[in-house]
């Protein structure tokens, strides 16, 4: 995975009051396009105008402002969060700019933390918010929004709760050594760094690992590396060990994820350093490996283990 060219810190949200005092404008407005998302045929060739780490620049028409001293009509925002042309939002400006991209002017709205787009339902009138505190209006926007999430929840919660039935009985999804197991030959090995890429040769196969917080914690990917994002390969499953010895002589029954399993978000999952886990690839399942993070540098993209291959 390349590494992004800046970070963008996202503040969690903590209640309506923190999120009024923290937010420099408080407006509603239409969002009309997405314009870095269209190509544009720059000297012979297409380029998209992408921010860094999802950031992206949207035009909207403001309609109300309830908090700071927007003028009304048109302008860029900038948001990571998802938004469509022609629905209208409740947009909060936590502040900073981004420059010119191209054609697309530069903008000091960036509508970046949690709950800093909500969007409004197209039936909901605005006039309601007329006479009432800021907090009042927002809360209303947020109640009526959570009406609207909670009615789509209903029927996805039951068909989550069918599919879940639909599932149980998935048996390659488990690991069972049928016995005590033994253990291969433990290896020492660190990554490969290669440009923006990083992984662990595991026995020939690349398991793509970045960095996270320096010397602690890092990500160890589902995905396959090369050219096909998003194709299912390393499958991972939890242990509750602190060595590798430990595990030999006892029988083995493990539960593994990938990409797209039930219960996984994204492309990769977080581990730490000292920790122990079990990998194998959608390819071969019955190959676990045993993996234990032994370091990883402070100041490079570096990551060293210690693994073995469990032995039927």
């Amino acid at each position: 995975m390349s590494n992004s060219a800046f970070a963008i810190m996202v503040e969690q949200f903590a209640n309506t009051d923190r999120l009024i005092k923290r937010a420099e404008d408080i407006v509603i407005g239409d969002c009309v396009s997405i314009p870095t998302n269209k190509p544009v045929f720059v000297d012979g060739h297409w380029v998209t105008y992408e921010l860094g780490d999802g950031l992206r620049k949207v035009e909207v028409n403001i309609v109300r402002v309830l908090k700071g001293n927007r003028p009304i009509g048109k302008q860029i925002i900038a948001t990571i969060h998802p938004m469509t042309p022609g629905k209208e939002y409740l947009l909060s400006n936590s502040g900073g700019s981004v420059g010119a991209t191209g054609d697309i002017a530069t903008t000091d709205f960036l509508a970046v933390p949690e709950l800093s787009v909500v969007e409004i339902p197209s039936h909901f009138d605005l006039t309601t918010l007329d006479g009432k505190e800021l907090k009042e209006q927002m809360q209303s926007i947020f109640s009526r929004h959570l009406f609207e999430v909670e009615r789509k929840l209903v029927p996805l919660l039951n068909e989550q709760g069918l599919l879940e039935k639909a599932v149980a009985d998935r048996q390659y999804e488990w690991f069972d050594s049928g016995g005590p197991v033994k253990l291969g030959q433990i290896v020492e090995t660190s990554t490969t760094n290669e440009h923006s890429l990083v992984w662990l040769n595991l026995e020939d196969k690349k398991l793509e690992w970045s960095g996270g917080m320096p010397g602690k914690q890092g990500y160890l990917y589902f995905e396959k590396m090369g050219p096909d994002r998003w194709k299912p390969y390393w499958e991972f499953s939890s242990c509750d060990a602190t060595n590798i010895e430990s595990l030999a002589g006892i029988p083995l029954r493990a539960k593994f994820s990938g990409l797209f399993s039930p219960g996984t978000s994204g492309q990769s999952i977080q581990v730490s350093v000292g920790q122990v886990l079990f990998a194998r690839t959608v390819d071969e399942p019955n190959t676990v490996f045993v993996i234990q993070i032994v370091g990883q540098d402070k100041d490079h993209e570096r990551m060293s283990v210690r693994y073995a291959i469990v032995q039927r």
